[in-house]
């Protein structure tokens, strides 16, 4: 009999499996998105146009904006992930904590929503909640035009903000401000990619929520930010020209 069950949970697997990859299939064509039958997204993940997450990523419940890529194995899920938003291979969630300030850390003495059978309780009546997370409920914020190195981990509840830079192989456990550089176990910042003013003008302008025509009439000034201030300063000329 157990033989017998062993096929037949092989069975129901491979149907359930060819019925979500044939799920994937449809979305990516009713959505114009690039979702990897290995990649894992479900009923409640909201995928803007032209994203794609690669083999392995794990995207179940979260919002993603449009053009973002994820490489293969990133686990985001229940996340908040902005526009043109770059994430390399192996990005990971610290999802859960252990309590520093009692006498030890060990989940015995605490009572938590996670607690493993094998683990023997010597006190369960003081509750500590382990889950990690924001304050609307989601695992991480990512802002826009956010660049993620590979194999990064980023621990539930943080905000990595709008054009920030995130080292290869970097533990994130603070927020991340908008632009800046950060690497290292813990990440800490290195510099920012441009002057505070600069920083500020970008942030004003919000470029990535442009639609993507505006965007590709700009794209010839998105090398260099002089060329790219000039020509917005040029085009806002025109139009007060106009007016007059």
């Amino acid at each position: 009999m157990s033989l017998i069950r062993a096929i037949g949970r092989k069975v129901k697997g491979a149907i359930k499996n060819r019925n979500y990859r044939k799920w994937v299939f449809r979305f990516n064509q009713t959505h114009s998105t690039r979702v990897s039958a290995d990649a894992k997204i479900d009923e409640n993940t909201e995928l803007e146009k032209h994203v794609r997450l690669d083999p392995g990523c794990d995207f179940r419940g979260s919002i993603v904006g449009r053009h973002t890529y994820a490489g293969n194995g990133s686990k985001l899920p229940n996340s908040v992930v902005g526009r043109f938003t770059s994430i390399a291979d192996g990005c990971r969630l610290i999802m859960f904590t252990h309590p520093i300030h009692f006498v030890s850390t060990w989940p015995g003495f605490f009572h938590t929503i996670n607690s493993p059978d094998i683990i023997k309780h010597f006190n369960d009546s003081t509750p500590f909640f382990e889950y990690l997370h924001c304050q609307d409920g989601r695992s991480v914020h990512i802002g826009n035009d956010v660049w993620i190195g590979q194999n990064v981990t980023i621990k539930n509840g943080v905000t990595i903000g709008d054009g920030a830079v995130i080292g290869a192989n970097a533990l994130v456990t603070k927020d991340v401000p908008p632009y800046a550089i950060v690497g290292g176990v813990p990440a800490k910042i290195i510099r920012y990619r441009f002057s505070p003013e600069e920083i500020q003008f970008l942030l004003s302008v919000r470029w990535w929520e442009w639609d993507d025509q505006t965007i590709e009439l700009y794209s010839p000034c998105f090398q260099s930010l002089a060329k790219f201030h000039e020509k917005l300063d040029l085009e806002a000329a025109a139009i007060n020209q106009n007016k007059i």
